[in-house]
């Protein structure tokens, strides 16, 4: 049940069929269903958006994903406030007073400055991003209605960029844009632009996720928006592991590419899918097992920018069973001696989702002892 979308691999962008994993250089991407409320995602000389005193150029030169798709937009040397292209009547709807994460892709042609502009009927925020070396997030504005809540910025292959804004206002309706900049605090919608001709950035994957605390990968979107399903791997249980005796082990590596503040949610690393029984999973912050029967029992670990390794044994034999999430130990409780798991499932299950790189997962027919899982790291 994979989502078709994009994958971060060597710094470059590349498509994933619907029902295909996406596979990064840490390991399998797991995230949850996101939308791309903003259209013509990669045609800015479409209709829907507007362009403000530039000379735009469609499909000028090479995007992120290596296709000549991304376009030239440059100063006609009559600028008398502000370049950019912004959407054209009115604006995305989005939730009141909820957080949304706007991004987009740009490339220094000329300019090194670029901003992300929203506009909720008249009221502005603008963030402003220096597009060289690693990439800088750089000053703001905020009008009425606005509350800041995030911007990052992240180097991409190519002198590629990608601006992230994540802000949320008290209006239901906010037209996205990007404009051109000579530096900190420069230019904006209705703002003095020392424009130069011929001098600007390219730009390409304009994208808007609605009430979303952080931005996921890129959605391409054309004449409607898109949806990128929740990422769901499973693995049947029986054959592959047993309900009397038994050791799952699963390691990620933080959240999603660095590209999250936090962990999002109580998405599961592993779990049962039984409708009555979680099974063994390892959420954000902790791991719980549960044979349908006896009470969870828990365990945490503490983050950190090395890799999170999870286990779960249990043992009919002994009448035991016991955890590790992270570095720390779980206490042992009993249970009535079968599991009864069906499925395993990994990265989401139930509806919620660990957003985050899975690196591998190791299935042992026999429950290990504590000490042996500690080896595992």
């Amino acid at each position: 049940n994979y989502g078709s979308g994009w994958a971060l691999k060597n710094c470059q962008i590349i498509a994933v069929a619907s029902g295909e994993p996406r596979f990064e250089a840490n390991g399998y991407l797991s995230e949850g269903a996101r939308t791309n409320i903003s259209l013509r995602s990669e045609t800015f000389d479409n209709a829907y958006w507007t362009n403000y005193q530039g000379t735009l150029t469609p499909d000028a030169v090479a995007s992120p994903d290596g296709a000549t798709t991304a376009e030239k937009l440059v100063s006609a040397g009559t600028d008398t406030r502000a370049v950019g292209l912004f959407k054209a009547s009115g604006g995305v709807t989005v939730t009141a007073s909820a957080d949304v994460s706007y991004s987009v892709f740009v490339r220094a042609d000329g300019e090194t400055w670029c901003l992300i502009n929203l506009n909720a009927g008249g009221t502005q925020l603008n963030q402003w991003f220096q597009l060289t070396g690693t990439g800088w997030a750089g000053s703001r504005t905020t009008g009425a209605g606005w509350t800041f809540t995030s911007a990052r910025i992240e180097a991409w292959a190519g002198g590629w960029y990608r601006c992230v804004l994540v802000a949320k206002t008290t209006a239901t309706s906010v037209r996205q844009g990007v404009f051109l900049s000579s530096g900190d605090g420069v230019g904006g919608d209705g703002a003095a632009y020392p424009a130069t001709t011929g001098q600007g950035c390219d730009v390409w994957g304009m994208q808007v996720e609605n009430a979303a605390s952080f931005h996921t990968s890129y959605i391409p979107t054309t004449s409607a928006s898109v949806v990128r399903n929740a990422e769901t791997l499973v693995l049947a249980f029986a054959g592959n592991a047993s309900n009397a005796e038994c050791t799952v082990h699963g390691q990620w590596n933080g959240p999603q590419g660095g590209s999250q503040p936090s962990w999002g949610g109580s998405g599961r690393m592993i779990s049962s899918t039984t409708a009555n029984n979680n099974g063994v999973f390892f959420q954000n912050t902790s791991g719980a097992m549960y044979d349908g029967t006896n009470t969870r029992t828990f365990g945490t670990y503490t983050a950190d920018s090395r890799p999170q390794l999870t286990s779960a044994a249990w043992s009919a034999a002994s009448g035991l069973m016991y955890g590790r999430t992270g570095r720390v130990f779980s206490p042992k409780a009993s249970f009535d001696g079968s599991m009864n798991f069906t499925n395993i499932s990994i990265g989401g299950s139930s509806g919620t989702q660990l957003w985050t790189n899975v690196s591998g997962i190791m299935i042992f027919s026999v429950a290990l002892s504590a000490f042996d899982m500690a080896r595992l790291n």
